[in-house]
């Protein structure tokens, strides 16, 4: 190892391990970790004591990284590779699929089937009396021709205008 190395780890505590051997290293107080990497005041103590109350996540980590000047870089293992080589048969591309991303497109006269589809699936389940009571039900959003209606779609195209 390089004096720049801080060592390796395999596991999410021994890399709190060798981030807890950063800090010793730079003398930085914990409490300083916490303003530099902007976590909450008391975090990096409960991370990174003897027995650690939280865990390095997917928030804390890089957090912690950038305040300490610490990055971490992938290495292929190559005793474990060459053992791994050993052991696993390689696979067959043949068996491998990659599947297109795929466009679809719903038309107006469909998305009006599936809606005509649905709205007699539900009143299928509905009394004779609910099914009429919902057809002659006022609209929600104001789908009828009255003056009002007319006014505020007008005013609508003029702000477009």
């Amino acid at each position: 190892m390089s004096d720049r190395t801080l060592g390796e780890f395999d596991s999410l505590e021994s890399l709190q391990k060798l981030l807890r051997l950063r800090i010793e290293q730079t003398q930085i107080t914990r409490l300083d970790l916490d303003q530099l990497s902007g976590l909450p005041n008391g975090y990096c103590s409960k991370l990174f004591s003897e027995v650690p109350i939280k865990k390095l996540g997917r928030l804390s980590l890089p957090l912690v990284l950038g305040a300490l000047n610490v990055k971490l870089i992938a290495v292929v293992d190559e005793s474990a590779a060459a053992q791994q080589r050993i052991t696993v048969t390689p696979r067959s591309r043949s068996h491998v699929r990659v599947q297109a991303v795929h466009s679809i497109t719903f038309t107006r006269r469909r998305l009006q089937q599936w809606g005509r589809k649905g709205g007699s699936n539900s009143r299928a389940n509905m009394s004779p009396r609910q099914a009429s009571a919902l057809g002659s039900a006022p609209r929600k959003h104001g789908g009828g021709d009255d003056h009002e209606n007319r006014e505020r779609r007008a005013a609508v195209v003029l702000d477009l205008l």
